[in-house]
C-alpha cells in the first residue's frame, strides 16, 4: 500500500509547513505510480536540503534557482493531478500517464 499526500509547494517547503490535505491510500500501486511519487518526493527532499544548506536564503532571481523551482513544480503538478484524480475516484487517462512520466523524467534530470 502507498500512502500519498498532496505535494507541498515551494513556499510550504521553505517555511517548513506541512500539506494540510488528507492522505490517499493506494493498494497495489503500479510501477509508474511508484516512480512518479518517488521522483516528486525525492525532489521535495532535495529542495528542502538545498534550502537548509543555503542558510534559508535563495536568490530567486538566479536562473538556476528558477529552473530548479520550475522542475520541482512540474513534478509536483503531476503528482497533484494524480492525487486529485484518486481522491475523486476518477480514472486516469493512459495518454496522460505517458506524457506525465516523460515530463517527470525530464524535470527530475533537470532538478538533479
Amino acid at each position: 500500500m502507498l500512502c500519498l499526500e498532496a505535494p507541498r509547494n515551494t513556499q510550504q517547503i521553505t517555511d517548513g509547513s506541512e500539506s494540510k490535505d488528507e492522505v490517499v491510500e493506494i493498494e497495489n500501486p503500479t510501477g509508474w505510480v511508484r516512480s512518479l511519487v518517488h521522483q516528486q518526493e525525492q525532489a521535495e527532499a532535495d529542495l528542502q536540503q538545498l534550502w537548509e544548506l543555503s542558510g534559508s536564503t535563495l536568490d530567486r532571481t538566479n536562473r538556476r534557482i528558477r529552473d530548479i523551482k520550475w522542475a520541482y513544480m512540474t513534478l509536483a503538478q503531476g503528482t497533484q493531478y494524480f492525487y486529485d484524480q484518486i481522491q475523486k475516484q476518477e480514472n486516469i487517462v493512459e495518454s496522460w500517464v505517458q506524457n506525465e512520466l516523460a515530463a517527470a523524467a525530464n524535470a527530475y534530470q533537470d532538478f538533479a
